[in-house]
């Protein structure tokens, strides 16, 4: 699904969350992980990854690092509403953003 994320961030914004790598590759030497590796996004807005790096006592990432991924609390019922294409891939096909 290729979502429209600045329309989601305008209605879901305030539930949204971000983080700085996958969360769920745990292999080959992981990253540190936590509860502050999910930044709100509002606090990323102001101070992008410090709050993570104070939180889990790291050296804060570069502002330029970019989010990996979003996460929605208490999901997304109306995730259709935001849609805005559907890419189906081959089996053998990588998932390139």
């Amino acid at each position: 699904m290729i979502i429209d994320a600045e329309r989601l961030l305008a209605a879901y914004g305030h539930q949204a969350h971000l983080s700085p790598f996958n969360t769920g590759n745990a292999r080959r030497r992981p990253a540190i992980r936590g509860r502050a590796s999910f930044v709100p996004y509002a606090t990323w807005l102001e101070s992008r990854w410090a709050s993570e790096a104070a939180a889990l006592g790291l050296r804060p990432r570069p502002a330029s690092h970019r989010p990996v991924e979003l996460t929605i609390g208490d999901g997304l019922p109306d995730v259709m509403a935001f849609v805005v294409s559907l890419r189906h891939l081959s089996r053998d096909e990588p998932f390139v953003a």
